[in-house]
């Protein structure tokens, strides 16, 4: 072996080894939610009425969820046995608890459930829990962010806002192309062509950076059918950023705001469920990136 070549490949071992021992010290951070917890049968208990799901991991400097695929007797390998929680809410840190992973997870609704220690108090919220409605019903509770370390701080203050009606019109041709046809009776073919009028502001957010988040929909008065509305009834969420609208997805309701892997800036988590479906959306990088977690029922 010539001299360079050992020179090279000594180069190549050293960044290596600087670039595990960078990731050794940059320890795993995980986002999860406090959610209700479900029977599967009418004998089952629990020795608390909440569980944690872990959907998010943090390594580097992005997120991803945590692993979805795979048989229930591995899957829970790539989890951790235990993991600490602080919960967060509102920027305030409402408490911290321990909480372990099941040898096996029962079934796909499970996926990254642990359970928390029964003997710490956890502090519920019960204000606004019929906004959150999972597909096994609404819970008692609203669902909480969870984290792994103490990042609960919301710097960028995303506080409820109601804006002006002038405020969201420009966003209406973006919510059209989204929404796609609507029909409002029965056996009506749908059509596109339905008045500005009949799509109403869900539910709003504002940043102290100007941005904001923005829910529409079409008005669920204007249903006139017994059959259950079509996915196009659902709310419809928008980033609106320098005065333009960019579509973050469909049936969310948004949990919380925090600078959770501590950059600078916050990231939102927000539910969405859907027919046999509930799962989690993590939007970071200054809600340029999304992630999402979620299960299916059966």
């Amino acid at each position: 072996m010539n001299k360079k070549l050992a020179s090279f490949l000594l180069i190549i071992v050293g960044v290596m080894a600087m670039y595990l021992t960078a990731e050794a010290a940059d320890p795993v951070l995980y986002l999860g939610v406090l959610e209700p917890w479900h029977a599967h049968d009418v004998e089952e208990v629990s020795t608390t009425p909440y569980v944690v799901r872990a959907a998010f991991q943090h390594r580097g400097s992005r997120w991803s969820a945590m692993p979805m695929v795979g048989a229930l007797d591995r899957i829970g390998d790539h989890y951790p046995k235990s993991i600490e929680w602080t919960v967060a809410f509102d920027g305030k840190n409402l408490g911290h608890f321990g909480s372990y992973r099941p040898d096996q997870w029962e079934d796909y609704g499970d996926l990254g459930l642990f359970q928390p220690d029964p003997h710490t108090a956890i502090q519920l919220i019960r204000v606004g829990a019929e906004a959150f409605g999972y597909w096994e019903g609404t819970p008692p509770f609203r669902p909480l962010v969870v984290v792994s370390a103490p990042n609960i701080t919301d710097p960028d203050g995303w506080k409820p806002w109601r804006p002006q009606r002038t405020e969201i019109v420009g966003i209406f041709p973006a919510f059209r192309v989204e929404v796609g046809t609507v029909a409002f009776k029965c056996d009506e073919l749908g059509s596109v062509r339905y008045a500005d009028d009949l799509i109403v502001l869900d539910k709003a957010y504002r940043a102290n950076t100007g941005d904001s988040l923005i829910g529409l929909r079409v008005d669920p008065h204007a249903h006139q059918c017994d059959e259950i509305p079509d996915d196009n009834w659902a709310n419809q969420w928008f980033l609106v950023r320098d005065g333009k609208p960019k579509f973050l997805g469909s049936s969310l309701e948004l949990i919380d705001a925090g600078d959770y892997d501590k950059d600078g800036s916050s990231e939102v988590v927000f539910h969405r469920s859907d027919y046999n479906y509930d799962g989690y959306v993590l939007l970071y990088d200054r809600l340029r990136q999304r992630a999402e977690f979620g299960w299916i029922y059966h």
